[in-house]
């Protein structure tokens, strides 16, 4: 496996535990009691990091075929 091919991988798989932290903690009270601007700017965050996971899994998919 080429090095790149392995690091795409890694990146995946880290931003992957990352954003389920992420979702986890956006589903606690803990959540709904920080300010509204932080939770907005969490809920764009997650949706970026999910983005990018799709963007990465499409590279390593090509890799694969």
């Amino acid at each position: 496996m080429s090095e790149v091919k392995e690091r795409v991988i890694k990146e995946y798989e880290e931003l992957e535990i990352k954003h389920n932290k992420l979702s986890k903690f956006m589903q606690t009270e803990a959540f709904t009691k920080i300010p509204t601007l932080q939770q907005v700017l969490l809920v764009n965050q997650s949706e970026a990091m999910l983005l990018y996971l799709n963007i990465l899994y499409q590279r390593i998919k090509l890799w694969q075929d």
